[in-house]
């Protein structure tokens, strides 16, 4: 596990472009929806006074005013858009599998365009990682990245039902039978407990679902496999035969992740920036914080695909 794990990082130094090039995909993807937002915020704030009282802090009165006439876009706005907010809220979304918000088909439309622009980008990333030094151009990037999106777009695809029924099936009994078992417990202490284990087992299992799509991914690319179906079985054998190291490289880094967002939602002002330089510094710090997870998510294809070619090298045809 420490050898992939340093294999990845090695993978990720020696792609400053590549890293450099997801952040601009994401930077331009965010361009449309934050633009609409804050043409929405410019429209009702206006020439008010409300202008002058939310450069010292959020004003809650004025934002319930806001919500109440929001649509589309507009309505993911709110008091966690900064400081710590973010990091809270996409660990919560990420435990409930509240991705989308519901009845808001401008976030669902703006998280569909994020898939496929990700599911592209993946292909090269993966041919990338998976191949000599002396393909490692931007034609041929793109090339591998349209090649591969077929594919890896059917594996995601195959993906979202697993998904749902582990929020939605497992996640929903696993729930109510905690409630059931702790309805009549006096101690605050357990119930608290016995929802923390089962967040616990809601996000290992979805862990390993994740695992086995990676691999899939891997397997895909590597082997270059036309056939989705035979690429994620062999990737759910790969994980089910090596659980400790699958599981152990993304759980460390996950802690990664986690001690990054830490950092960040300490060192994030948040409202109340009432100078171009204050504001200027937060938005720096969010693009920061956005390459890291950036690199943290190359880091942990690249040292999931050192942990498959070690174990089963694999001679692609472009080799």
């Amino acid at each position: 596990m420490g050898n992939a794990l340093r294999q990845g990082l090695l993978k990720v130094a020696r792609n400053p472009a590549l890293c450099l090039g997801l952040w601009f995909m994401l930077a331009a993807l965010a361009f449309v929806p934050a633009w609409t937002v804050k043409t929405s915020l410019a429209d009702h704030i206006g020439a008010s006074t409300v202008a002058d009282r939310l450069r010292s802090g959020f004003d809650l009165g004025w934002y319930q005013e806001f919500r109440e006439q929001a649509r589309g876009l507009a309505r993911t706005f709110g008091p966690t858009v900064t400081g710590p907010g973010p990091v809270l809220d996409a660990v919560e979304a990420w435990l409930q599998g509240d991705l989308i918000p519901p009845k808001n088909p401008g976030l669902a439309r703006t998280f569909l365009v994020f898939v496929l622009a990700w599911t592209f980008m993946t292909g090269g990333v993966l041919y990338r990682f998976t191949t000599r030094e002396s393909y490692h151009r931007a034609p041929e990037f793109f090339a591998a990245a349209a090649r591969f999106f077929p594919r890896l777009l059917g594996l995601a695809a195959l993906s979202f039902p697993l998904y749902f029924f582990c929020y939605r099936g497992f996640g929903r009994f696993l729930f109510r039978r905690v409630d059931v078992w702790t309805r009549n417990e006096t101690h605050e202490w357990r119930v608290m407990l016995g929802h923390l284990g089962a967040f616990l087992l809601l996000g290992l299992l979805v862990m390993f679902v994740h695992l086995i799509f990676d691999y899939a991914r891997i397997v895909t690319v590597a082997e270059n496999r036309w056939n989705i179906f035979s690429a994620l079985g062999r990737g759910c054998g790969f994980v089910l035969t090596h659980p400790f190291r699958t599981l152990g490289i993304a759980l460390v880094l996950g802690g990664v992740w986690a001690g990054g967002s830490a950092v960040y939602a300490w060192a994030n002002p948040g409202v109340g920036q009432d100078s171009t330089g204050k504001v200027l510094g937060v938005l720096l710090l969010g693009q920061a914080y956005i390459v890291f997870r950036v690199v943290v998510k190359l880091w942990l294809y690249g040292s999931e695909v050192g942990l498959y070619e070690r174990i089963h090298p694999v001679h692609s045809r472009f080799r």
